[in-house]
């Protein structure tokens, strides 16, 4: 008879040094969607670099569309390695939306273009460390009835604003034994996502039943022909990649659903690469937006996003694409061959693009081949005709003089001024006391030319109109000046005849004086 301690064998003999540990495909709600995060995991006691590793998402369509989420840190710089601590986690979420970030309770690790669905694969890829042109699937979680790809049996699917979560035993070890259904539990109300933490323990499963699971042989790999083999991994000057903006581009401060949408790149089964020209050279920035053309221009034809080459060469924009949308996204991929030529400004018109801004509030991404995010605006709130958000010495701005195709200018007129200037004086005019009338009478002029003049002025700022209506309005703030020191004004005309009738009895008497 066995002894009971034999019938237990361990959780599994050895961990892969990666794992997909919890994975989110959304929040309940409208517009919840791209709400999505990916927690990997690292089992090793050592720090593991996965710069040149991929996650790769499979649809659980009939078509099995691919995407490649490429792994670049968030805020740090792009020549630096992706690096996983030791027993550290390391969290991908699909939108940097406040809300969610707020929800997540941390900055993740990186950002990227949602797409999870109720039914769906991830496929952890890293190259092959002996053989050439051949990847390795480190790790692999299906989910869902129709995911296409899974470790023997799919995990279940997990509902809106829950997660799938690998299960964890009492001593905080992961458990893998390449069955996804075995490996995974969807989260309840009480035992929620742990986004970037440990997962919870699910008190359904004691820790002897996680033992008994028996590991099952999994020997994951790819074998790629030679032209579509994964990109070369960097040298460690960092000159196999993108660099980061080292300057802002020159500008000068002077003071939704039209048209047809492009798909990413990627339902292809070729493996997305960076252009062989653009190797070590500075990303592109998005410099200007003009999301409410100014009519007799149209949304159709004259929205434009403006980039920025600060290279001395030209930049290949093969394979990049723009993508605007807060809740809904639209994209737009450049076609091959597509150059930004080196010290320039390019505005690319919805006409071309096909893409459609938002007048209300929007943002604009540039991602490379990838799918990663290297450039993109600050979101923006309402939009006012003719006027374009536009970025100067790091900072955006509305501005009213939109320079597709060249340096930004910053212009944009202010009311504060002349709203201080109308209220300070108006408060001088009431409170102080002339010692004559004929100060008071004069203050009380300026004070209705200035009234007339700080009003003409506000309203041109804001909207420019109609002289005719600018002389209305100018006509009745010296009305009311004319009514504000009405006495002041009676009193005057008072002296006026006053004098004019003694300088009249004067005359009369020097005349009698002469006999005359």
């Amino acid at each position: 008879m066995r002894a009971v301690a034999e019938a237990v064998p361990p959780i599994v003999a050895a961990l892969p040094p990666v794992v997909i540990t919890e994975v989110q495909t959304g929040l309940a709600g409208s517009g919840n969607a791209s709400k999505e995060f990916i927690e990997l995991y690292n089992t090793t006691d050592q720090a593991i670099d996965i710069s040149d590793w991929h996650l790769w998402y499979i649809s659980g369509t009939a078509s099995q569309t691919k995407h490649t989420i490429a792994f670049h840190r968030t805020n740090t710089d792009s020549n630096m390695e992706t690096i996983i601590g030791a027993h550290q986690h390391y969290l991908l979420a699909g939108t940097n939306d406040a809300s969610y970030g707020a929800y997540l309770k941390q900055t993740p690790d990186q950002y990227y273009t949602a797409t999870l669905s109720d039914n769906g694969t991830l496929q952890l890829i890293a190259p092959d460390a002996e053989t050439q042109c051949t990847l390795d699937i480190v790790d692999q979680v299906g989910w869902g009835t129709t995911a296409m790809a899974f470790e023997q049996q799919a995990a279940p699917s997990p509902p809106a604003s829950q997660s799938l979560q690998r299960y964890i035993d009492t001593a905080g070890t992961y458990l893998d034994t390449n069955n996804n259904a075995n490996d995974f539990w969807v989260t309840t109300s009480s035992l929620g996502p742990t986004p970037g933490a440990a997962n919870a323990q699910n008190p359904q499963r004691s820790n002897a039943e996680l033992q008994a699971e028996e590991p099952t042989v999994l020997a994951p790999f790819i074998s790629l022909p030679e032209d579509n083999c994964m990109p070369t991994p960097p040298p460690d000057d960092g000159s196999g990649s993108l660099q980061p903006p080292a300057d802002q581009p020159p500008a000068t401060i002077e003071d939704t659903s039209t048209g047809t949408t492009t798909t990413l790149p990627n339902a292809g089964t070729a493996e997305p690469t960076l252009p062989a020209a653009d190797i070590g050279l500075v990303a592109p920035q998005i410099t200007e937006v003009l999301p409410n053309p100014a009519p007799p221009q149209t949304d159709t034809h004259d929205e434009f996003i403006e980039l920025y080459n600060s290279n001395t060469t030209a930049f290949d924009l093969s394979g990049f694409t723009l993508e605007v949308g807060l809740t809904t996204k639209h994209h737009y991929a450049f076609p091959a061959g597509t150059l930004l030529q080196p010290k320039s400004f390019v505005a690319y018109f919805s006409n071309d693009t096909k893409l459609s801004l938002s007048n209300t509030a929007g943002q604009v991404w540039l991602l490379d081949p990838f799918g990663t995010t290297i450039a993109q605006t600050m979101q923006y709130d309402t939009a006012k005709d003719g006027q374009a958000w536009a970025l100067a010495n790091g900072s955006w701005y509305w501005t009213s003089k939109p320079t597709p195709n060249a340096a930004n200018v910053i212009a944009a007129a202010s009311t504060a001024s002349a709203t201080t200037s109308k209220k300070t004086t108006t408060a001088s005019a009431k409170k102080t006391t002339a010692s004559t009338s004929s100060s008071k009478t004069t203050k009380a002029a300026k004070a209705a030319s200035d009234t007339a003049t700080s009003a003409a002025s506000d309203v041109a700022a804001d909207n420019p109109l109609h002289p005719a209506v600018l002389a209305i309005i100018g006509g009745f703030a010296l009305l009311y000046g004319a009514y504000e020191y009405r006495q002041d004004l009676a009193h005057k005309l008072y002296q006026l005849r006053a004098n004019r009738t003694a300088r009249r009895e004067a005359r009369r008497s020097l005349q009698g004086w002469r006999g005359d």
